[in-house]
């Protein structure tokens, strides 16, 4: 009995899918040099796909535990099996995947007429280094509002910007290929000139979508005032010279336009009104001099310039931008002052990654409420949190391996900005849930919900001791992307689902059954009119729409006497405090019965009478009436599928699983680049052997999880008004220029001398 219990524990560690914690500090340098994969993800029970494991490198509680705000990610790479607009929460876990869209840039939240919208670009960005393709604008209940394209025959949005107004109008770039006479550069000739690509930036009113302005560059900066040249491009229309690169637009309050230039490694100050060129930060012909000896104007190729501050500080303004560098110099994120009057400019702060990353391309830089700047990495995978002067790393976070293997090996997946901001999200589809009746748990995920704090479950019994059906309440905190909750599966057909906030109001109810969910018995209940200012809705065992919601009660005022006769016994489990709960887990009592001892469940008992069912009668239907779809008394009852019982197989198993873990812990710590393929080859072999002892999980365990992607996906493209098909990105960044890798080394070293 002690064998077969000691087996039927490390099969289900084997088989265990179940969503992981973000890999914390203590473990970073393994997740960085790949040790959890190249790209980092956890298995998900309540639907077929996966979540992001993001590694912290570096993490500051003090300062960088913020639970009212999340971070905005929009994964693309050479990898892509698991890209798109992600949102994560404080803790590092998943909070939203916006699949269906593939590549995806420049992922944050704005604000339009006073409400709050996720906006993003996504399209072909195989359109060598800026991409074709629109704009979304999606509300907080992830329903597409707009979908934005540029204004003008054969112009199409690039991926660089989409920058909402204060007039609530958009910014947005476009690459146009025009011909120009290059044979300067000794392309083309008088009868066949050769091709640029003109970088323009468009302002479009949002409402009417009419154009309002719209900016050239060569029509107001001479091409030889950039560092670029054509190196095989500009003979073909299709291989148009990209001279200049507009990376980023930002109109102030003046209305004029601070924008940049990637090749030019510039800012351009234009003018609202007659589109001339106010002044130049930086290139060749900078209009401003240096107090700090160069530091402040040396940009190179740069991404992401804004104003420091919203409104205009008289004749003396800051800018923050990301500096990429150039080798051996490595990227930054960069704060200056200028002073439009004396025309002078100085440093103010700059922030290096402690391991001297050298991004080839793409990355941002955010001045945060508290003065704290975070900085994205771009082509690297990772985000940084620094002090306002940038001298100290308070929070550093990857999304996948950037020394995989021991060497440099960026661009797998990348971010070209990274956003920390407040979001409230209310999904309106359905969860996604599975309940897995062997291990008696309900796995359950909303994508997209941050508003919900505790899940609870309600299941009819087929009939208990006397022959009457009874009802069990179950609930949990959500502990991350995926919550788990114990229940007793074997004897129920089906089982009321109800997600919860903080003030226990009703945010949507379900009938579920084994396979997920049967029917909405309430609507979610979606964001609120911005004019409330609250929520709206169900009290704990209130109404919600006029539809009675039960949920777990308090066992104060249920019990009804010392004995059981006419009640129904209603069994509670409340899961231990998460999500920066102060409460201490010595208050939890953990039942014997608990499986392992390993989940931190309290159990009360309450009474209810068995004369006053429910006035929802889904919530518990009677066993006559149930639907054809839900699990019928005899498969409910039915005996679990026969398990091998021989001695010499479990031997096998045992002696083979720790020849396994012996292995994987020798590697661990002698060979830890050998880690995660070693032990991807030897969990296969052994996850078979636990499949043979538990055959139901180890069909489970083998859904084809990229087919399940697949299959959201195409479901998702409806909704999404038919966006462009997933399209994967070549290993070719902007420019094609992957310095890093023989850069990092030199850069690390410059670093710490």
């Amino acid at each position: 009995m002690l064998r077969s219990s000691f087996l039927t524990f490390l099969s289900r560690l084997v088989l265990a899918s179940a969503e992981l914690a973000p890999v914390q500090a203590d473990q970073g340098h393994l997740y960085d040099i790949g040790v959890y994969g190249r790209t980092p993800n956890s298995h998900l029970k309540s639907t077929r796909g996966v979540a992001t494991r993001l590694g912290r490198l570096a993490w500051d509680p003090v300062v960088c535990d913020r639970y009212d705000e999340y971070f905005f990610v929009g994964i693309h790479g050479i990898l892509l099996g698991h890209a798109g607009p992600m949102i994560f929460d404080n803790d590092g876990y998943q909070v939203w995947h916006g699949k269906g869209f593939g590549s995806t840039y420049n992922f944050r939240t704005q604000t339009y007429r006073g409400e709050q919208y996720l906006t993003w670009w996504a399209g072909n960005d195989q359109v060598r280094g800026h991409g074709e393709g629109y704009y979304y604008m999606l509300d907080q209940n992830y329903q597409l509002v707009k979908k934005v394209d540029a204004i003008g025959e054969d112009k199409r949005g690039d991926l660089h910007e989409f920058e909402i107004t204060a007039d609530n109008t958009a910014l947005l770039t476009i690459y146009h290929t025009i011909p120009y006479n290059l044979t300067a550069w000794g392309i083309g000739n008088t009868t066949s000139p050769g091709y640029i690509r003109d970088c323009l930036f468009q302002e479009i009113d949002l409402e009417t979508n009419e154009l309002i302005y719209e900016w050239s560059a060569i029509e107001h900066v001479p091409i030889e005032d950039c560092y670029s040249s054509p190196s095989g491009e500009g003979k073909t229309y299709d291989n148009a010279w990209d001279w200049f690169h507009l990376n980023s637009v930002q109109k102030d309050d003046r209305g004029n336009y601070l924008i940049s230039s990637r090749y030019s490694h510039s800012l351009f100050y234009i003018d609202g009104k007659s589109s001339e060129t106010i002044w130049t930060f930086g290139g060749k012909n900078s209009s401003f001099q240096d107090l700090s000896g160069g530091n402040a104007t040396s940009i190179k190729r740069q991404h992401h310039a804004r104003w420091a501050e919203t409104g205009t500080l008289g004749k003396q303004r800051a800018i923050t931008v990301f500096d990429n560098g150039e080798k051996p110099n490595p990227s930054r994120g960069v704060k200056v002052l200028i002073d439009e009057e004396a025309m002078t400019t100085q440093l103010l702060a700059e922030a290096y990654h402690p391991l001297s990353y050298i991004s080839a391309s793409q990355g941002s830089i955010q001045q945060l409420p508290s003065g704290n700047v975070l900085v994205g990495w771009g082509y690297a995978p990772a985000f940084t949190e620094f002090s306002p002067d940038g001298s100290e790393v308070l929070c550093d976070v990857q999304f996948a391996a950037l020394h995989n293997n021991g060497s440099w090996s960026p661009g797998a997946q990348e971010s070209y900005r990274v956003y920390r901001q407040p979001w409230q999200g209310w999904p309106l589809q359905e969860p996604e849930v599975n309940v897995d009746k062997r291990e008696g748990v309900m796995y359950v995920s909303w994508n997209g919900a941050t508003e919900v704090r505790r899940w609870t479950v309600n299941g009819t019994r087929l009939s208990n001791a006397k022959g009457k059906p009874s009802r069990s309440s179950y609930s949990a905190k959500k502990q991350s992307f995926e919550t788990s909750i114990e229940i007793n599966a074997v004897h129920y057909r089906e089982f009321t689902l109800t997600a919860l906030d903080d003030n226990e109001t009703v945010l949507g109810s379900w009938s579920v059954g084994f396979q997920g969910v049967l029917k909405t018995l309430i609507e979610p209940l979606g964001r609120l009119p911005k004019s409330s200012g609250k929520y709206t809705g169900t009290e704990l065992n209130g109404k919600y729409n006029g539809t009675e919601v039960e949920t777990s009660n308090s066992a104060d005022d249920s019990y009804q006497g010392d004995s059981d006769e006419g009640v129904e016994l209603v069994e509670t489990y409340e899961a231990a405090p998460s999500r920066g709960d102060t409460a201490s887990t010595e208050d939890v009592v953990v039942p014997e019965d608990t499986v392992d001892g390993t989940s931190s469940y309290e159990l009360i008992e309450t009474y209810e009478p068995a004369s006053s069912p429910p006035d929802d009668a889904a919530s518990s239907p009677a066993p006559s009436t149930a639907k054809a779809e839900t699990v019928s008394p005899a498969s409910a009852t039915q005996s679990p599928e026969p398990q091998p019982s021989s001695s010499s197989s479990s031997l096998i198993f045992l002696t083979f699983t720790i020849i396994v873990i012996a292995a994987l812990y020798a590697t661990h710590h002698f060979r830890p680049d050998l880690t995660a393929d070693l032990r991807e080859r030897l969990s296969s072999v052994l996850f078979k052997l636990a499949a043979y002892l538990h055959p139901s999980e180890g069909r489970a365990r083998q859904r084809d999880t990229e087919e399940g992607d697949e299959l959201e996906s195409k479901g998702l493209m409806g909704q999404y008004n038919k966006q462009p098909g997933t399209l994967e990105k070549e290993a070719e960044a902007e420019d094609g220029d992957r310095e890093g890798s023989e850069g990092y080394q030199e850069g690390r070293a410059s670093r710490r001398s």
